[in-house]
């Protein structure tokens, strides 16, 4: 899968824009349980903790607006950056 403003950095390699034009697949936003479990998930999986009301913060911030998942995977990276111990 890739994310729809990752499509130009793919246009040079001829290859690439084959798979693209032939496997692509529209996905619509997701819902804010959708959302929440994408963020949660890995986590849980993983023994990770967020701090209480953290991801309600994240999906409030985030919303539905257009570009949401971009801004979402930068927030979530920058929140893993400056991760205390599994918090």
């Amino acid at each position: 899968m890739l994310r729809a403003d990752f499509y130009a950095h793919c246009a040079r390699f001829e290859n690439l824009r084959a798979a693209l034009a032939a496997y692509q697949e529209y996905i619509g936003p997701m819902t804010t349980a959708e959302l929440r479990r994408a963020i949660e998930g890995p986590a849980v999986l993983s023994n990770y903790a967020f701090e209480p009301g953290l991801v309600d913060l994240i999906l409030r911030e985030v919303g539905n607006e257009p570009g949401a998942l971009p801004l979402l995977s930068h927030a979530l990276l920058e929140t893993w950056k400056r991760r205390q111990g599994r918090t």
